[in-house]
Formats: structure tokens, C-alpha cells, sequence
């Protein structure tokens, strides 16, 4: 498990598992807060073309995906937060966001 000091607006890998299953996958998300045994973060997805007009509309588009450390033009999903606990999931620090992207 990797243990680091993140701070806010950093980008990480976390394991997130699939809706009422115990399978799931490394998803890029970016650190709102970390607590002292959680970090709380918004998720990042590379999927927007199809999605609806409301999805859309809770979707930011990272402008420096790369230096954010991630592999294509990526978008944080704003409108609900994911909490994940250090306890049990791992996770590994990719880059961080631009100041461009963290003023908005």
C-alpha cells in the first residue's frame, strides 16, 4: 500500500470497487481533503462525448491533463464526492493539478 503525504489537488490511482460486487478496477480521481484515515476525492473520467446534458453539466475539464499525471484528456466529475478509506485501499500518487485547473 502506498502511504504518502497527499495534499489537496493531487491526483492518485485508487481501486474502486463495482456496485454491489467485489470486482473492480484503478480509477484516477483527485484528493479534495485528506483526513486522517480517509481521502475524500472527486473522480476523473476520460468519458464525456456520450453522456447527458446533465451529466455534463457536473463535469470540469482538467485543461493540463498531462502534468496532472494523466494518460488523455480527462474530466473531474463534480458533483459527488467519493470517500475512500487508506485503511483498506491502496493508492498511488500520479501528479497534480495545475493551478489553472485548481482556480477554475
Amino acid at each position: 500500500m502506498v502511504r504518502r503525504s497527499m495534499k489537496p489537488h493531487g491526483t492518485v490511482i485508487v481501486f474502486r470497487e463495482f456496485a454491489h460486487s467485489t470486482d473492480g478496477e484503478a480509477r484516477p480521481a483527485v484528493v479534495i481533503r485528506k483526513m486522517d484515515k480517509t481521502l475524500v476525492c472527486f473522480r476523473i473520467s476520460s468519458k464525456y462525448e456520450n453522456k447527458s446534458v446533465a451529466i455534463k453539466g457536473q463535469y470540469y475539464p482538467v485543461q493540463d491533463w498531462k502534468s496532472a499525471g494523466l494518460q488523455m484528456k480527462s474530466w473531474i466529475d463534480v458533483g459527488a464526492t467519493a470517500t475512500i478509506d487508506l485503511i483498506t485501499i491502496s493508492y498511488k500518487q500520479m501528479g497534480n493539478l495545475s493551478f489553472a485547473d485548481i482556480k477554475g
